[in-house]
């Protein structure tokens, strides 16, 4: 396994313990139960925790991205789960064959080591689903300190700065590929 496929797997690491951080402080957000004490629990509580918490108002017009973005968390820590319990090796064969798998020392499961670029892969979902979880947070916040119409002001202005946003990323590439094409002599 090369040194960069270590450093990724490294990256999933770290990136794995910061969704399980951001799991904890929504539920402090919301319940303000300490980090300190929701790191004792097991995934699977704090999922129904946070999904319990979230159901009751003002928190319940969050709860459909909440559970959608539970779901692709867990996946996530799935993954992250995958390389923290296992042991690695290399394996050459008789053949010549050769290649990187990981042991999962309680249940037996073999599995190749995923290669570089799906491991690139893996590391920009965890960081797409941190920024989900700290707008679920922001947004939480704003709920809870606001109320609904606090949350309806910032949603609506979030959905005009999108709309400017993409106005400009279009106006310049339309202006780079006027720059790009070539020029008509005629």
């Amino acid at each position: 396994m090369s040194d960069a496929a270590l450093q990724r797997i490294g990256l999933v690491m770290v990136s794995g313990a910061q969704l399980d951080h951001r799991r904890m402080t929504l539920l402090h957000t919301a319940a303000e139960v300490p980090v300190s004490d929701s790191a004792m629990w097991r995934r699977a509580r704090l999922t129904r925790e946070l999904k319990k918490t979230y159901a009751e108002e003002p928190l319940n017009r969050l709860l459909p991205r909440l559970t959608d973005w539970l779901v692709e968390v867990n996946a996530l820590l799935d993954i992250r789960d995958r390389y923290a319990h296992s042991i690695t090796y290399y394996q050459v064969d008789g053949l010549g064959n050769a290649g990187s798998f990981s042991l999962h020392p309680k249940t037996g499961d073999v599995l190749p080591v995923v290669d570089e670029p799906e491991l690139d892969e893996e590391i920009l979902g965890f960081a797409e689903a941190g920024d989900r979880g700290a707008q679920l947070e922001i947004e939480a916040g704003i709920l809870l300190d606001g109320g609904a119409a606090a949350h309806d002001r910032v949603l609506d202005r979030r959905r005009d700065f999108d709309r400017r946003t993409a106005a400009m990323r279009a106006e310049t590439a339309a202006l780079m590929a006027e720059a790009d094409s070539p020029e008509d002599d005629g």
